[in-house]
């Protein structure tokens, strides 16, 4: 029986039992009360606050320190990261092949559980948020299919707040079979953790305590508005903060680190007790050891699944063996989750698989780890800028690379497709009134190439920033400084432009309400086909 309630508290008298337990598997999961610590952590949180360090605090102690366990012990980490929605495979322009997708991925997981019998099932975070059968749903239908696999523990992502920021991951976490965590992501009026910092695992003779972190990045990915009720505090002094009291009470100390590659080095270099970091974010397949901690991630979209099997004794890691196990076309799918996944699709399968248009060439994004859309012009990019610039009748039309997630294959391609490319429900189109002075400076400073149409230049990254523009022209003349050009750009442009203070508000003709995505899509099917091959945009030196 669970008898831990939704918001991570326990619903039986402290006194007689501080720990939340439940069996699953012939294991115990073992959810410590978070009443003890939350009022240490919220004296460590105003210290943070107001010191920008953490206050000394002491830790109520309680479940009692355990000593560590005697023999040698086996433990299976199975790990996803940054699947981003991508319940269904995943057609890969670099090769034609299909990849990932839930239904296989479960197949994997049953037959290493049918093998291996301490197994543990974890994600690293930006998981519910990404693609349409997902998104339409808010995540729904994503921790369904998650707890179809028996997900033991989840760490919150940057991306998993979309929507409706604390109420959506709050609204996914009821419904998950599993505790979704973070340890830094607190409540503005109460500075108390929206999440569960932590949970404690039993499996087998060994307890293992999970403990999550968020990147403090999540306002600009989701929109400042959406939450700003919360506080992302530091990763590396919450870990500091935590981990000494988990490693008194737990064999090993693992962290579901959605953080920065940068971040999560530092833990490891400077936060003595952990053992494990499963880590997400940047989409990279990490294997390394860093000051003896494991570090370990796969990738991205369910391309792979990682494995950790761990060897332990005394409470100590005294082997291991990890690898990238690849989900192929030719893995059978779970019928039971192919079904559960049909339930989903069903209801806005019209709309899903609805052709927009035609493309003659792959329209190109990159990939992870080889943005090229973020290092030159692109066919996709002009596509997108273009779509927006003549939605609203601007001179030009301007985005950030950052936010184009995928490729368009050459062929027919439904709206599903434009909806990978453009996941972002936040991201709309707003009208602005800019001189040409004020463009070049957003060329300059963007310190990516940005995506254009209407408008062409010459981008130097050798140069020092405010040299880098050689030549600018918007609609094929010289760009005049003192000139008032209308402007199409994205909201996250707008916003950054605002807090920098390159936007003023009077710069704003309208906010036009028109998800940038919509805007590309009527285009598409106004338009029907697409034949792109140039670039508007030259690069020095160039990125290959």
């Amino acid at each position: 029986m669970d008898t831990r309630n939704k918001s991570g508290g326990n619903t039986r008298n402290m006194k007689e039992d501080n720990m939340c337990l439940r069996s699953k598997s012939g294991r115990n999961r073992i959810l410590l009360t978070l009443v003890p610590i939350l009022l240490a952590v919220s004296l460590a949180v105003t210290g943070l606050v107001a010191a920008g360090c953490p206050a000394p605090v002491t830790v109520a102690p309680e479940p009692a320190a355990v000593a560590p366990t005697e023999g040698r012990q086996i433990i299976t980490i199975l790990h996803t990261n940054d699947l981003h929605g991508r319940i269904e495979p995943y057609f890969l322009l670099e090769d034609g092949r299909e990849r990932g997708g839930l239904t296989r991925i479960a197949t994997v997981v049953n037959e290493i559980r049918q093998k291996e019998p301490n197994v543990i099932l974890v994600d690293a975070g930006d998981t519910i948020h990404g693609t349409m059968l997902s998104d339409l749903y808010e995540g729904k239908s994503m921790i369904s299919v998650m707890n179809a696999m028996a997900y033991d523990v989840m760490v919150a992502g940057n991306h998993d707040f979309h929507w409706r920021g604390a109420d959506t991951i709050l609204a996914r976490a009821a419904e998950a079979t599993f505790p979704i965590i973070s340890a830094n992501v607190i409540r503005r009026d109460t500075l108390s953790p929206l999440l569960p910092p932590f949970i404690f695992i039993d499996v087998g003779r060994v307890r293992i305590a999970f403990l999550g972190l968020t990147t403090r990045g999540t306002p600009g990915t989701v929109g400042h508005g959406l939450v700003a009720d919360l506080e992302f505090l530091d990763p590396v002094e919450m870990a500091a903060l935590y981990v000494p009291y988990l490693k008194e009470r737990a064999d090993l100390v693992i962290i579901l680190a959605h953080i920065s590659g940068a971040e999560e080095d530092k833990i490891a270099k400077t936060v003595p007790g952990v053992d494990v970091i499963v880590h997400g974010h940047d989409h990279a397949r990490r294997s390394k050891v860093v000051n003896d901690t494991l570090i370990v991630a796969a990738g991205c979209w369910g391309f792979h699944l990682g494995y950790l099997r761990l060897t332990v004794n005394k409470g100590r890691i005294v082997d291991y063996e990890k690898r990238l196990i690849p989900i192929t076309a030719d893995i059978k799918e779970v019928p039971q989750i192919a079904s559960l996944i049909e339930q989903y699709r069903r209801p806005f399968a019209n709309y899903i698989d609805e052709v927009v248009g035609y493309t003659a060439t792959d329209l190109i994004w990159g990939g992870w780890g080889v943005w090229i859309v973020a290092r030159q012009q692109t066919n996709l990019g002009y596509l997108v800028t273009d779509a927006m610039r003549k939605a609203v009748r601007a001179d030009i039309g301007l985005y950030t690379p950052w936010w184009i997630r995928d490729n368009m294959p050459a062929g027919y391609f439904r709206m599903c497709v434009i909806h990978a490319v453009l996941p972002f429900d936040w991201h709309k189109i707003i009208l602005a009134a800019l001189r040409g002075e004020t463009i070049r400076t957003i060329l300059e400073e963007a310190g990516v190439v940005l995506q254009a149409a209407g408008l062409t230049y010459k981008f130097d990254r050798g140069r020092p920033v405010g040299e880098r523009v050689t030549e600018l022209l918007i609609n094929g003349k010289p760009v005049e400084m003192d000139k008032i050009y209308t402007v199409a750009i994205g909201t996250y442009m707008w916003e950054a432009g605002l807090r920098k203070g390159l936007f003023q508000q009077e710069d704003l003709i309208k906010d036009t309400g028109i998800l940038v995505r919509d805007a590309v899509a009527n285009h598409l099917r106004e338009v029907r086909s697409v034949d792109l091959g140039v670039t508007e945009i030259e690069v020095l030196p160039k990125p290959w």
